[in-house]
């Protein structure tokens, strides 16, 4: 299985509790607090977790909500995918929309539960997936759909690892 899958998310809300303590928790998940604003409480941070792998998405998911997420009011969540070239191509195979700068290529890929956006920069070796919407949802392309609640974390990264397992059998 491709193990270069890391989905990075990143996280943002009002802390209630101790901003060191949450920092620490967010080292131990693989991630850390990128700021923090004590006139307003403000935090803000990321882990990084590999998506195909369930224990760690299981793992990372229920300590971030049981721990971090209930120190932080209005947790939100967005994701931002990381893969390889040679699967990002594959998935860049299947976009509907393809755009095309002298700087990047930009593609939109409808898969089964979700609809991403897939960057990749001239001369690197990643693609960037940022997830646009769920197709389940009865107006996809939401923009609200861009961030989610914290709690839904497990959820959603249950269904961006179904549409990556997907790619990466369809692949072999």
């Amino acid at each position: 299985m491709c193990s270069n899958v890391i989905a990075v998310a990143e996280f943002s809300g009002r802390c209630r509790g101790s901003p060191v303590r949450i920092s620490k928790l967010v080292h131990e998940l693989g991630g850390r607090v990128t700021s923090y604003i004590p006139e307003t409480g403000v935090i803000m941070g990321f882990f990084r977790i590999n998506v195909l792998d369930s224990q760690e998405v299981e793992k990372k998911c229920k300590s971030f909500v049981e721990n971090a997420a209930g120190d932080i009011d209005d947790c939100r969540v967005w994701i931002r995918i990381l893969l390889d070239v040679k699967l990002g191509e594959t998935l860049c195979k299947a976009g509907s929309i393809k755009l095309s700068s002298s700087t990047a290529n930009v593609s939109i890929v409808r898969l089964a539960n979700n609809v991403y956006a897939l960057w990749r920069h001239r001369r690197t070796d990643h693609v960037k997936v940022t997830l646009l919407s769920q197709t389940l949802r009865p107006h996809p392309g939401d923009l609200s759909e861009l961030s989610i609640s914290c709690g839904e974390l497990h959820k959603l990264l249950g269904s961006i690892r179904e549409d990556l397992l997907k790619l990466v059998e369809s692949k072999k």
